[in-house]
C-alpha cells in the first residue's frame, strides 16, 4: 500500500510539471511582466511604453503610449496597483488620446515615487495587452523644481531612480551655447554684503527644502554661465538659523568640459561682479549637506577689464556661509579644476570660499578631496583641497572645526603674483584635527613686490588667530616646490600656524625666491604667541635658495621662530637621513639648523631633538654646498645618535600613547574617537 501511494505521487507530479509547460507553449502565462519595465505582449503586434511626471514633491503617475493592433479603432485603458484587473480603474475617455495611442493617469491615480502601477490596455478587437512600471521622480521633474507650482522650492524631494541630464541642456541666445538652467536663484544685489543673511523676498526664489538622492546619481550635468552669478545644479541653497536646507545621500557626474571656453562646465566668467560656482551649488547659506560626492572635470577662464570681484569656485559650491550654521559631512570631491583668470581667485577641491556670521558655526567632517586643483592668475590666490579661504566671523574658539577630512593623489599648482596656498586650506582661522594630505604643492609667485607667499601642507596660514590649531594632523608625497619673487614661508604642516601632534614625510620642501625664504619641516615660521609642540619632520631634503641680497632661514622644524617668550617649540624630533640646505649669494648669514633656522636660542626650549646624522649645508649654490659642523643645543636642539624609540618619545618628549601609536616606528597617529 505505502508503495502505491509513493507512485502516485511521482505521477501526480510529473502530470502538474507537464500541465504547466503545455499551458507555457500555449501561450497560456500571466503576460505580467515581474521584471519591470520590459514589454511582455499577449500577442506580437503590441508595444507599451511607459514615462512618470510628478504631480507632487512626492507622487507622481504614469504616461503611457502604446503600437497600434491590427484592426483595432478605440481603446480602453485600465490601472491599479495590483494585477487584479477586476479590481482596476477605467480611465475616462478624455484621458485617452486613441489616435495617437497616447494616456496619461489622472493626478488622483498619483503613488509614491517608487511605487508599481498596473495597466491595461484593451483594444475594441478584444485584445488585451497588460503590464506595469515604477513611478518616478524624472529628469523633467527635477528641472521644473521652483517652475511648476506643483514643485516648489521649499518642499522635500527623495530620487527614486539615478538620473540623466544629458538632453536637458537649454540654449543661450546670447552665447550659443548651452547649459543645466540652475534650480533657484538669488538676485543679488552686490552693493549689499555677501555675508548678509538672504532676505526673505530673495529666500522665495532659493531652493530652501529637502533632496534626498536616496543613494542615486545625476548624470551628464553641464554647467554654463546660465545662473550668473550663481552656477551649480542649484544656483543657490538656504536655510534659516535653526531650519537649514538639506541635501544627502547624492552623487553628482559632470559631462565631459567642453574644448572652447564659453562652452559647457568650460565656463567664461566675464562679469565684472564677484561669480560663484560649484558642481552642487554656487552659493550656499545655513545648510546640512552629508553624503554628497561630485565627479568630473571643471574649466573657468575669468576675464574682465575692471579685473576685479574675485570668483569663488569649489567643487561642492563657490561660496558656503553659515548665518546660523553649516554643517558638511560625509562628501567626496572629485572634481579636477583648471582655473585662468585675471582676478584674485578663491578655489577649493569642496568650496571655493566658506564662513561664517558672528553667531554662525561651520563643521566639515570625514570629507575628502581627490583630484588636481590648477590656477594661473594675475592677482592673488586662496586655494586648498578643501577650500581656498575659510574663516569664521567671531571669536569663539570652536566656531569653525574641520575633522577627519583628507586631500588624497592631488596635485595642486598656484601661479599668482602672491598667495595662500595649503593641502586643505589656502587660509583657515578654525580648527583642523585629524586631517591629512597626500600628494605635491607647486606655487610660483610672478610678482617682486606685494603680499608674502604662505604655503603649507594642511593651511598657508591662520593669520595672527593665536586660538587657531592645527592638531594631530599629517602630510606625505612628494611635498611643496616653490619658486617665488619675493617674500616666502613653507612647512610641511602650514607656513603659519600653531601646530600640535602633527607630522610629515614629505620628501621634500623647497623654495627659490628672489626674497626672504623662510622653510620648515613642520612651519615655515612661528610668532606671535605661536607654538610648535610634539611633531616630527621625515623629509629627504628641506631647502631655501635665495637671490640677490635676499635672505634665507631653514630648519628641520620651523624655518624662523620669533623672540617672543609666548612664541615656544617644544618636544619635536628631527629624523635621520634629512638634509637641511640654505643656498644663499648675497651678503646676509647664511642661517640653516636642526629645529629652527633662525630665532632667539635663549628663548627656544632645549627639549627638541634629532638623529645625529640630519645634515646641514651651506652655500652660494646646491653644487658647493658645504656640510656645517653641528653645534648641539640652541636652534640645533639636542642629539640623539638613532631615530627615536617608543620608550624616548614618551619618557623624554612626553608624548601620550593616548595620541600616537607607537607600534611601528616612525609613529603614527591613532585614529580619532
Amino acid at each position: 500500500m505505502k508503495n502505491k501511494k509513493k507512485n502516485f505521487c511521482v505521477w501526480a507530479l510529473f502530470a502538474a510539471l507537464a500541465a504547466s509547460a503545455l499551458l507555457t507553449l500555449a501561450g497560456c502565462e500571466d503576460p505580467l511582466n515581474e521584471t519591470g519595465n520590459g514589454n511582455t505582449p499577449q500577442d506580437n503586434d503590441y508595444a507599451i511604453e511607459f514615462s512618470s511626471h510628478a504631480v507632487s514633491p512626492t507622487r507622481g503617475v504614469l504616461d503611457i503610449s502604446w503600437e497600434p493592433a491590427a484592426g483595432a479603432s478605440s481603446y480602453t485603458v485600465k490601472y491599479g496597483q495590483t494585477k487584479d484587473e477586476e479590481a482596476a480603474v477605467e480611465l475616462g475617455p478624455a484621458l485617452i488620446d486613441g489616435e495617437n495611442r497616447k494616456a496619461s493617469l489622472p493626478d488622483g491615480a498619483a503613488v509614491p515615487f517608487g511605487d508599481e502601477v498596473y495597466v491595461w490596455v484593451i483594444s475594441d478587437n478584444g485584445v488585451t495587452y497588460r503590464d506595469h512600471a515604477a513611478v518616478h521622480f524624472t529628469e523633467r521633474d527635477l528641472a521644473n523644481i521652483g517652475k511648476d507650482p506643483a514643485l516648489p522650492l521649499t518642499a522635500a524631494y527623495k530620487l527614486s531612480r539615478d538620473l540623466d541630464l544629458a538632453d536637458y541642456v537649454d540654449e543661450d541666445e546670447d552665447t550659443g551655447t548651452g547649459g543645466w538652467i540652475p534650480l533657484g536663484k538669488y538676485d543679488f544685489q552686490f552693493a549689499d554684503s555677501v555675508t548678509a543673511p538672504v532676505s526673505d523676498e530673495d529666500k522665495a526664489e532659493i531652493f530652501s527644502g529637502t533632496l534626498d538622492g536616496n543613494d542615486r546619481t545625476i548624470r551628464s550635468l553641464a554647467l554654463s554661465q546660465y545662473g550668473t552669478p550663481f552656477i551649480g545644479l542649484f544656483g543657490a541653497i538656504a536655510g534659516a538659523a535653526g531650519s537649514p536646507a538639506v541635501i544627502k545621500n547624492l552623487t553628482i557626474e559632470l559631462a565631459a568640459a567642453g574644448a572652447a571656453p564659453g562652452e559647457t562646465n568650460n565656463l567664461m566668467l566675464d562679469s565684472p561682479d564677484r561669480q560663484y560656482a560649484g558642481v552642487l551649488a554656487g552659493y550656499m547659506q545655513d545648510v546640512t549637506i552629508t553624503n554628497v560626492a561630485v565627479k568630473g572635470g571643471l574649466k573657468i577662464t575669468r576675464s574682465n577689464d575692471e579685473k576685479s570681484s574675485p570668483p569663488q569656485i569649489g567643487g561642492l559650491a563657490g561660496w558656503a556661509y553659515a548665518s546660523g550654521s553649516v554643517e558638511v559631512k560625509d562628501c567626496v570631491s572629485e572634481v579636477t579644476m583648471d582655473v585662468t583668470a585675471d582676478s584674485a581667485v578663491d578655489a577649493g577641491g569642496l568650496f571655493g570660499s566658506l564662513a561664517s556670521a558672528s553667531a554662525g558655526t561651520a563643521d566639515v567632517t570625514d570629507c575628502a578631496y581627490s583630484g588636481n586643483i590648477t590656477v594661473d592668475s594675475e592677482s592673488y590666490v586662496y586655494a586648498g583641497g578643501i577650500a581656498g579661504y575659510f574663516q569664521r566671523g567671531n571669536t569663539l574658539s570652536d566656531a569653525i572645526n574641520v575633522t577627519r577630512t583628507h586631500v588624497q593623489d592631488t596635485t595642486i599648482n598656484v601661479t599668482s603674483i602672491s598667495s595662500e596656498v595649503g593641502g586643505l586650506f589656502g587660509y583657515t582661522n578654525g580648527n583642523l584635527s585629524y586631517c591629512s594630505f597626500n600628494g605635491s604643492i607647486d606655487v610660483t609667485d610672478t610678482a617682486t613686490t606685494g603680499a608674502s607667499n604662505y604655503v603649507g601642507g594642511i593651511v598657508g596660514t591662520t593669520g595672527t588667530t593665536v586660538s587657531s590649531k592645527i592638531e594631530k594632523c599629517w602630510t606625505k608625497g612628494d611635498g611643496i616646490k616653490i619658486n617665488a619673487g619675493k617674500n616666502t614661508y613653507a612647512g610641511g604642516i602650514a607656513g603659519l600656524a600653531a601646530v600640535e601632534n602633527c607630522f610629515t614625510t614629505f620628501k621634500n620642501i623647497e623654495a627659490e625666491s628672489s626674497g626672504i625664504a623662510c622653510i620648515g619641516g613642520i612651519n615655515g615660521s612661528v610668532s606671535g604667541g605661536f607654538t610648535i609642540n610634539k611633531c616630527y619632520s621625515n623629509c629627504e631634503s628641506i631647502i631655501a635658495n635665495t637671490s640677490g641680497d635676499s635672505y634665507a632661514r631653514v630648519g628641520g622644524i620651523t624655518g624662523t621662530c620669533a623672540s617672543n617668550k609666548d612664541t615656544q617649540i617644544t618636544n619635536n624630533f628631527v629624523y635621520s637621513g634629512t638634509i637641511i640646505s640654505v643656498i644663499q649669494t648675497g651678503s646676509h648669514t647664511k642661517q640653516a639648523n636642526r629645529i629652527s633656522g633662525s630665532g632667539n636660542a635663549d628663548l627656544l626650549p632645549q627639549s627638541n631633538y634629532s638623529a645625529s646624522t640630519v645634515t646641514v649645508k651651506k652655500g652660494s649654490s646646491l653644487d658647493n654646498a658645504v656640510e656645517e659642523t653641528i653645534t648641539v643645543g640652541g636652534l640645533n636642539g639636542s642629539t640623539r645618535e638613532t631615530d627615536a624609540d617608543a620608550d624616548f618619545y614618551t619618557t623624554t618628549l612626553g608624548w601620550s600613547s593616548d595620541v600616537w601609536d607607537f607600534t611601528s616606528l616612525p609613529p603614527v597617529l591613532k585614529p580619532a574617537n
